[in-house]
C-alpha cells in the first residue's frame, strides 16, 4: 500500500489531467445525484467547498441551493489556522480569492456552529477517499480538524471522481471518517 503522501500526489496528478470541460460537467452530476437522493429535502442547511484545482465542481449545487432558500456554508482559513464554516447568501458578491487562491467569504453573515448543525450536512473535498469512509485531503488538516471540534450529528458526504475511490488508504486516529461517498463519473 502506498503512503499517503505517495497517494496523494498521483491522485492531486492524475486530477490535473482532466479537461475543463470534463470538470464543468462534473457539477452537473453532483447535483443530479445528490437530486436522486432527496439531499435537499434532508437538510437545512449545507458546508460545502468551493471547488478549485479539478475538484468536482460544486458551483452549480451551491447556486441551487442559494436558488431554493437551502443554508450554504463555505470553509474560511482563519489567521490562526484553523478553519471555520461560513453563510454566503451570493456567490458573486460574498466571495473573493482566499488562502491557497480558493474562494472563501469575504461577508459576515452567519458562523455554523453546534447549535445550528441538527439539520446540517457536510459535503467534503478529498484527494481520495476508500470504500470504508476514509479521507486523504491535501494534507493540512482542515477538515478533520474542524470535524473533530463541532457536533457530530452533521452528515459528512466526500465527493470525489470515480477513480478517487479506492478499496483501502492509509489513516490515523486523526482522521475523520466521511459517513457516505458520492462519485462522479462520466
Amino acid at each position: 500500500m502506498q503512503t499517503k503522501n505517495q497517494t496523494r500526489k498521483y491522485m492531486k496528478q492524475e486530477r490535473l489531467k482532466l479537461s475543463s470541460e470534463y470538470v464543468s460537467k462534473s457539477g452537473e452530476l453532483l447535483l443530479n445525484k445528490l437530486l436522486s437522493i432527496s439531499f435537499f429535502e434532508k437538510y437545512k442547511a449545507v458546508f460545502i467547498y468551493i471547488s478549485a484545482k479539478n475538484e468536482v465542481s460544486t458551483v452549480e449545487t451551491i447556486n441551487y441551493m442559494l436558488k431554493n432558500k437551502i443554508a450554504v456554508y463555505v470553509p474560511k482559513i482563519l489567521n490562526d489556522g484553523t478553519m471555520t464554516a461560513l453563510e454566503i447568501k451570493n456567490t458573486y458578491e460574498d466571495l473573493h480569492k482566499g488562502k491557497f487562491g480558493i474562494y472563501e467569504p469575504v461577508k459576515y453573515y452567519s458562523e455554523l456552529n453546534s447549535a445550528n448543525q441538527c439539520k446540517t450536512a457536510a459535503i467534503v473535498p478529498g484527494v481520495a477517499f476508500d470504500r470504508s469512509g476514509n479521507r486523504i485531503g491535501f494534507g493540512a488538516g482542515y477538515y478533520d480538524m474542524y470535524f473533530s471540534n463541532t457536533n457530530e450529528s452533521m452528515y459528512k458526504i466526500g465527493v470525489c471522481y470515480d477513480f478517487q475511490l479506492l478499496d483501502s488508504i492509509p489513516c490515523n486516529e486523526n482522521d475523520v471518517k466521511m459517513n457516505e461517498i458520492i462519485t462522479v463519473s462520466l
